[in-house]
């Protein structure tokens, strides 16, 4: 990180309070992770995540105006042709300027969240690797710019490290997703282990499901430790200190999972912030 860079982007730290807060509100776990980094690299991952945030949001609340606003916005951003002050595009274009994220992982991410506004079913498997690349696979690809100063990656470990993420989300939230008539586990996956999706809104996982989910939990974690394949191209101490911790809070979700005996019906599964603030002084000593 150069000190123009760091100078660029304390001069400009105004266009970064909106993304700033919409990581802290709605993601402590993202926030957190990426706090140690410069202003530079922070803050334009916060940024990232805002305009991702908004996207993802539109998609939640059903908001067809805002999202494809949204989408069109981007359009314009990509032309060059967006005449708006609004957040987070400002902050946006000094993100893209200075560090080389592809617009087709914004235009695979949008394609993702595009099937989730129009609830196109999860069938098979390959449905579900597909969603998990289109929404997070893509985003351990935007983030490896930033925290490798551009330099080159191995991009098939950043997406499967950020499919693991996603995976990761979706075991979680089964309960809450199937309450909102939203399913992410394939219907064949499902009717492989014999379980209807009533069966997901339950109190308490059947043993079915509880097969299931440790098997999709076995997958994640595997996913997880393709990060030992990005790290050696990231020079930047802090910056493997980032992904480190970002990858070991949200394994910690998984491993909360296993403790409670894959029973992720009975309450919402997370990592505290006691336990955050253990992963970080166990990484950096």
């Amino acid at each position: 990180m150069t000190k123009d860079l760091t100078t660029i982007f304390k001069q400009q730290q105004n266009l970064f309070k909106d993304s700033i807060k919409m990581t802290k509100k709605h993601s402590s776990s993202f926030y957190f992770a990426f706090k140690p980094l410069s202003i530079a690299k922070r803050n334009s991952i916060y940024a990232l995540y805002h305009f991702l945030r908004l996207l993802d949001d539109s998609v939640d609340n059903c908001e067809a105006d805002e999202f494809y606003q949204l989408k069109s916005e981007w359009e314009q951003f990509k032309a060059g042709t967006l005449s708006t002050n609004k957040n987070p595009w400002p902050a946006l274009e000094l993100v893209f300027h200075n560090f080389d994220i592809d617009y087709q992982w914004i235009d695979d991410m949008i394609d993702g969240q595009t099937k989730d506004f129009n609830k196109l079913a999860i069938i098979t498997e390959q449905d579900l690797d597909d969603y998990c690349y289109d929404v997070a696979g893509t985003v351990g690809l935007m983030l490896m710019p930033i925290l490798n100063d551009n330099s080159t990656f191995n991009h098939q470990a950043a997406i499967n490290v950020g499919k693991a993420m996603q995976l990761t989300n979706i075991l979680r939230d089964i309960k809450e997703d199937a309450l909102a008539d939203k399913f992410y586990l394939p219907q064949q996956l499902l009717s492989n282990y014999q379980i209807e999706v009533t069966e997901l809104k339950a109190i308490t996982a059947s043993d079915n499901l509880v097969k299931l989910i440790e098997a999709k939990t076995t997958e994640a974690l595997n996913y997880y430790r393709q990060v030992g394949l990005l790290l050696p191209s990231i020079s930047d101490t802090k910056s493997r200190l980032s992904l480190k911790l970002a990858v070991e809070v949200y394994k910690g979700i998984l491993l909360e999972i296993v403790k409670k005996d894959y029973q992720v019906l009975k309450s919402r599964i997370y990592v505290s912030d006691v336990k955050k603030v253990a992963l970080l002084t166990k990484l950096t000593k």
